[in-house]
């Protein structure tokens, strides 16, 4: 349940005149890109060389002490250049929105860094749907017309486009990380208890967004019965098992080892002003199926969190691990 550096990989301390049929590039590796990094490397091996792009230096001593290449987005036609090449086969693309104003130009620009040999995979939210009253969503429901919506939907159509995969994750959690701790540590949350959350661990995440590269290929059958391979853009929604609400998921995080004796529950107090959100409850089962069957490891934050060790078992792992060294 922690962020591992993997016992293998290539060199860091070589540039490449190529790349090879599994390198990875991630544009935005924070702590969704640490997690994918490390399952890429334990599916496909040292071989693999893993670029990740990021927009400080701060974080890449820990990066290519993972086997990743590291380079800042400023850099990124120099970095080409000493690389020998101008495209990669596989190319995830997860910075948030609030980390560029041209944030659709940002994801044209990585989509232009793709070679559409391998998948291209955009992270965005089940936020940009319009349901709000508890109903469930699939990938095809209504979008919201919220003008803060409006980057990340803009985005997602240019990646659709182009033949890419977009990935409409769940609310992202670790152990430490996520809408708990930050809910627990204000003690006052502006909004019903009620109110539906789909959740997703990280590590999930980054097998989801591996699952959504290598099944990026649509087989089509022409009129003489020949096989024709191309990529298809397409759209999915990602998350674990178990919807909750706000108040399950502080007391679920309340009651795990981990943060015995540390925190209080919060207090819900919803706006007073429009309609309480009641959020919604995301059915993936087209995009699990299309992804190969994908199914998550932690598929109840309930019960991951019930799991944790208390704070004496888990202090030392917790030093050592880099779980969220390098965040997003």
């Amino acid at each position: 349940m922690s962020c591992t550096t993997p016992s293998r990989h290539r060199s860091t301390t070589t540039m490449h005149a190529s790349t090879g049929e599994n390198d990875l590039l991630v544009v935005g590796m924070g702590t969704l890109g640490v997690f994918l990094g490390q399952a890429w490397r334990d599916a496909l091996g040292p071989e693999a060389t893993i670029y990740g792009e990021t927009s400080t230096e701060s974080r890449h001593a820990d990066l290519r002490a993972m086997g990743v290449e590291p380079s800042v987005r400023s850099e990124r036609a120099t970095k080409l250049a000493q690389h020998g090449m101008a495209k990669y086969p596989h190319v995830v693309f997860c910075v948030p929105p609030s980390k560029n104003e041209d944030y659709v130009g940002e994801v044209q620009g990585a989509l232009e860094l793709w070679s559409g040999k391998g998948g291209f995979v955009f992270t965005s939210s089940g936020g940009v749907f319009a349901e709000d009253n508890g109903g469930t969503v699939d990938e095809t429901a209504p979008l919201s017309t919220n003008p803060r919506m409006s980057k990340i939907l803009e985005a997602e159509r240019v990646v659709a486009a182009a033949g890419g995969t977009v990935m409409r994750l769940a609310g992202l959690y670790t152990q430490t990380r996520g809408p708990h701790t930050f809910w627990l540590s204000k003690g006052e949350v502006g909004a019903t208890e009620q109110g539906i959350i789909n959740l997703l661990h990280y590590e999930d995440a980054a097998r989801a967004t591996m699952a959504g590269l290598l099944h990026h290929h649509t087989i089509r059958v022409d009129n003489n019965g020949q096989n024709n391979s191309k990529n298809d853009g397409r759209i999915l929604l990602i998350s674990d098992d178990n919807p909750l609400t706000r108040k399950q998921i502080c007391e679920a995080a309340v009651a795990s080892p981990l943060f015995e004796g540390q925190y209080q529950m919060p207090i819900f107090k919803p706006s007073e002003e429009g309609k309480r959100s009641l959020g919604k409850v995301y059915d993936t089962s087209k995009s699990r199926a299309a992804l190969g069957g994908w199914v998550p490891r932690y598929p109840s934050f309930k019960t991951f969190m019930k799991a944790l060790n208390p704070p004496s078992a888990v202090s030392t792992a917790s030093n050592s691990s880099g779980s969220d060294s390098v965040k997003r």
